[in-house]
């Protein structure tokens, strides 16, 4: 099982080095990272351009698009049988692949994966929160409808950083991050790839959360959606869950 991991990079030189640190420090070792610079303006694309002494890891430096655009390129170049979307500020913890890895050997018809995660502030010791599904369910795993634990909790429980999918599926489906949206682009995907059936929840809380660099829809709820963002076009997608339109 090989993992590909994807990382869209913009003026992160403060971070990106802890990050793919965190890649490297990794006990499952069968991956590729890809890193795509968004024309970053600071020191960010040499940083990333450092790590490419490991064979596995991949940057590529491309003109001004955001985030959507990044990603996107990142799955076209993708190899592995799963898509890892981390971001350039965000940590994972060394036994986050093992752990997927065992995940997906375990529920292997299930094509969507999302961790829980610890949200902290500036050093990656103070944790300040951890969110996950523990309250609903105990066990540390489980296969649950999308819609219907982010309707409780009135936000996406899938966070960027904490999301795997099979890549077969993406290609079958179509999915792609929606490069008309500056915000909930990364909702708007979790959305599309989970009206097709239940997904892995794991309450491990594997992923490290930055906070205070950057915000969307998943973080600031979707009461914060204005005019702007279509999200009513989500009536429009079938889904598999009497939870979709909640």
């Amino acid at each position: 099982m090989k993992f590909s991991i994807i990382i869209p990079l913009y003026n992160k030189e403060k971070y990106i080095v802890e990050t793919l640190n965190s890649i490297k420090m990794q006990t499952y070792d069968n991956y590729e990272v890809i890193i795509i610079d968004d024309s970053s303006t600071d020191n960010s694309l040499k940083l990333a351009q450092g790590f490419e002494n490991d064979l596995r890891f991949h940057v590529y430096n491309i003109p001004n698009g955001g985030v959507s655009n990044a990603r996107n390129l990142g799955m076209s170049k993708a190899k592995g049988d799963y898509i890892c979307f981390l971001d350039a500020d965000d940590i994972w913890k060394e036994n986050y692949l093992e752990e997927a890895s065992r995940l997906f050997n375990m529920y292997s018809e299930e094509n969507v994966l999302c961790f829980g995660y610890k949200v902290f502030v500036g050093d990656k010791s103070n944790e300040i929160q951890s969110r996950n599904l523990s309250k609903f369910f105990n066990c540390s795993d489980k296969v649950v409808d999308f819609f219907y634990f982010s309707t409780l909790l009135k936000c996406s429980i899938a966070l960027t950083s904490g999301v795997i999918i099979k890549r077969q599926f993406i290609n079958e489906k179509k999915i792609y991050f929606n490069k008309k949206y500056s915000m909930g682009e990364d909702v708007d995907f979790w959305v599309r790839a989970s009206a097709y059936g239940p997904i892995i929840y794991s309450n491990k809380c594997l992923m490290l959360y930055r906070s205070g660099e950057g915000e969307n829809l998943t973080t600031k709820g979707f009461e914060t959606i204005n005019a702007s963002y279509p999200y009513w076009e989500w009536y429009t997608i079938d889904a598999n869950s009497n939870f979709k339109d909640k």
